[in-house]
């Protein structure tokens, strides 16, 4: 009798057991929360001072791409190897998943070819922390 192959069950999934996955959900959760910290202070800037509305969207681009360089930073020094690759892929899924909550919270949000240049940014400004990553190990 032939023995079948168990199949993987995504719940069972091990982190432990592929380190590239762990190392860039780690830089994403550390960007993110980053992030999130430097949104909340824009937003208090903002609420509190006299600081005009026409710098919001420079603010959030910069902001944004902060995260991505973090993103690709924090997920090299923790895997130590191959900076260049686990940046831009921590740097890809930060601006994709931004524009995941971009498509669901944003009305009559459409990508376009500027979304795309932004995503090309995310790659290289991740593969960018993802160099200087691994060298502050």
């Amino acid at each position: 009798m032939k023995k079948m192959k168990k199949k993987k069950s995504f719940r069972k999934y091990n982190f432990d057991s592929n380190p590239s996955l762990k190392a860039v959900t780690y830089g994403l959760m550390v960007s993110y929360m980053v992030t999130l910290v430097f949104f909340l202070l824009f937003a208090l800037l903002l609420t509190y001072t006299s600081f005009s509305d026409r710098y919001i969207p420079i603010f959030t681009l910069a902001i944004t791409y902060v995260g991505v360089f973090l993103a690709g930073f924090f997920s090299a020094k923790s895997i130590g190897t191959k900076g260049w690759l686990h940046g831009s892929v921590a740097g890809f899924l930060y601006i994709f998943v931004m524009f995941l909550l971009s498509y669901v919270f944003i009305p009559g949000f459409s990508i376009s070819t500027v979304y795309f240049v932004k995503a090309i940014i995310g790659l290289l400004l991740g593969a960018v922390g993802g160099i200087l990553g691994i060298n502050f190990r």
